[in-house]
């Protein structure tokens, strides 16, 4: 049942935030084109799309039809999110050490820390 339902809800997903929902106009591309085949036998597939896709396409008395094809006009209340992906490159060189440096590395010595400092530390602001 959870399957079905993550189907339903990216399927609207995609049908209602995305340009998919064209895709639900493909029944209306198939009549216009048998509109044209009709009324000129010699009109192929291909001369149809080109007639209507192109971008010199004329505004002939059925433009009002050919606005209701897919991907004609666009719906301009889609947001689109994009995300990009860049690979993070590094390089890290690794650079061979001498075992007795390990010997003289201090982590931490009370003379690294000057006791003025660690007191002004604690006081409250002063004005000025």
């Amino acid at each position: 049942m959870k399957k079905v339902t993550a189907i339903l809800l990216f399927a609207i997903y995609c049908l209602t935030a995305t340009e998919l929902g064209q895709l639900l106009k493909l029944p209306k591309l198939m009549e216009h084109f048998a509109e044209h085949a009709h009324e000129d036998a010699g009109v192929t597939f291909t001369d149809f799309l080109a007639m209507h896709y192109s971008p010199d396409a004329p505004k002939d008395e059925d433009y009002e039809e050919d606005k209701q094809l897919p991907f004609k006009e666009h719906n301009t209340s889609v947001g689109t999110n994009w995300i990009v992906f860049t690979p993070v490159t590094s390089s890290v060189i690794f650079t061979p050490t001498n075992a007795n440096a390990a010997e003289h590395f201090i982590l931490y010595s009370e003379d690294f820390i000057s006791s003025s400092l660690s007191v002004l530390v604690w006081q409250p602001p002063k004005s000025c």
